[in-house]
């Protein structure tokens, strides 16, 4: 019975009117009557399903219209190139990007026992390896870039 009325008394302090509703009004204020209709949950019967129904038309088309249109138009799917692991690289790519200044680059170099030379061209290649493809642009957004 404790656990009960700790429940009604939790019920009623978060379902507080002064909280939720303007000055003025109750809970009662915002029923359903022939005057005026609120939303309610049931309402979101339709436009979740519905949403979840245009996704995946969309991942329909993306794969079965567009990617085959955008090969026959031309766009090719390269492949990205390989990067060698190099976790203290990562690392830094991931939080600094790619821009990094000629000290760091130097740092970096004496850290993983690379030249400054290797480490701008992993970091380029790094890049590169994170762009999307024209061709995977071109399916993702249904025109050409």
């Amino acid at each position: 019975m404790a656990l009960l009325d700790t429940w009604s008394a939790f019920h009623r302090w978060f379902w507080n009117s002064d909280v939720w509703l303007p000055p003025g009004f109750d809970w009662e204020d915002m029923k359903k009557n022939d005057k005026v209709r609120y939303a309610e949950f049931g309402d979101l019967i339709y436009p979740i399903p519905l949403a979840f129904a245009l996704i995946c038309l969309r991942l329909v088309v993306e794969r079965a219209i567009l990617y085959p249109f955008g090969q026959h138009l031309g766009l090719k799917n390269r492949p990205k190139p390989k990067v060698k692991q190099n976790l203290i690289l990562d690392q830094v790519y991931r939080q600094r990007g790619k821009t990094i200044g000629h000290k760091e680059l130097e740092a970096l170099g004496k850290k993983t026992d690379m030249g400054v030379r290797q480490v701008e061209r992993w970091m380029r290649r790094r890049t590169a390896a994170d762009k999307p493809t024209t061709l995977s642009k071109f399916s993702e957004s249904g025109s050409a870039v």
